[in-house]
């Protein structure tokens, strides 16, 4: 009896995938091969905007989405970097605003600027924030943990919020992006801005499945240490498991089009791209002092490897 079953089921299962077989178009295979070049353009017809894209990784950005065919608009809350910025950018059309992306009513005004612009945006890049401080648990006080939650989180939810409903309103697809921080995920001796950017992190899931209906796409990228290679503190990433210097702002501006871009993510949402040089893989079982004659070994003037170097003798 139970060979029997086995014989009517086994049957059946191969009658299905006969019939599911011949049903499938006759299409050759995707050549992904090396004949296949990576494309440009990736963001032709679409409108990006960049808040606080007056420096580092949002002016990278705003220079690398405009290349790829978009028509940028970017904020900052300094006039000054917002017309150093317009000097860089080769095409007409593109559009600046003052914007203070931790005060909601700055962010209002810049929503009321937009649609007097006639500006829909398409993909929303949160590049804004404030800076890691590293200050004791104990001496932090509410006025610092509110300034870094309002740059951080509630400023660019709220913006986001804006966008958003617009997209949903108009039925059309779009692609939020927001930068975190490596220290969303491992701590780095500041407990008001870590705990900010791990709450980002989560809101950056949240809004994925929320918004993944109305096909709009929600991810995040947590940089390591980033600066230009004239700032100070370029060389700080002395345990970077790729390197011995801090990252430089456009690659991580790459990234970002690379989330931005449905030619290369049209199927991810949800995540929070980490690009660090690899420093946050190190534990206590992979010390931060690099082993003595380690070429990728370069100490900052602060942090100490002299009298390290004399402990050691």
């Amino acid at each position: 009896m139970i060979r029997g079953i086995r014989n009517r089921l086994t049957k059946r299962y191969w009658a299905s995938q006969i019939r599911r077989m011949g049903s499938r178009p006759n299409t050759p295979p995707l050549d992904t091969g090396a004949s296949q070049p990576l494309p440009s353009g990736v963001l032709v017809g679409k409108t990006v905007l960049i808040t606080g894209a007056g420096s580092g990784i949002g002016k990278h950005l705003a220079l690398a989405a405009e290349k790829e065919g978009a028509l940028v608009c970017y904020t900052d809350r300094n006039p000054e970097a917002l017309q150093a910025l317009q000097a860089l950018l080769q095409e007409d059309g593109h559009r600046g605003y003052l914007c203070d992306s931790a005060d909601i009513s700055s962010i209002d005004t810049l929503w009321a600027a937009l649609q007097r612009d006639n500006v829909q945006v398409d993909a929303l890049v949160n590049c804004s924030g404030s800076k890691a401080s590293k200050i004791h648990f104990s001496d932090t006080t509410p006025e610092q943990w509110g300034t870094a939650y309002a740059a951080n989180v509630q400023g660019p939810a709220y913006l986001t919020q804006l966008v958003t409903r617009a997209m949903t309103k108009d039925k059309r697809t779009g692609s939020i992006l927001f930068i975190s921080s490596v220290h969303g995920q491992i701590t780095g001796g500041w407990p008001h801005y870590s705990a900010s950017k791990a709450a980002l992190n989560m809101l950056v899931k949240e809004l994925a499945l929320e918004l993944g209906g109305d096909g709009i796409r929600v991810n995040a990228i947590a940089p390591g240490w980033t600066a230009e290679p004239e700032e100070p503190g370029a060389d700080y990433f002395e345990h970077a498991p790729l390197g011995q210097r801090a990252i430089p702002p456009e690659y991580i501006s790459r990234a970002c089009i690379f989330l931005l871009s449905n030619y290369h993510s049209a199927y991810t949402t949800g995540t929070c791209l980490t690009v660090d040089a690899g420093v946050s893989l190190r534990s206590y079982r992979t010390p931060a002092i690099p082993p003595e004659g380690d070429p990728h070994t370069r100490w900052p003037l602060n942090s100490g490897h002299s009298q390290w170097q004399k402990d050691r003798q």
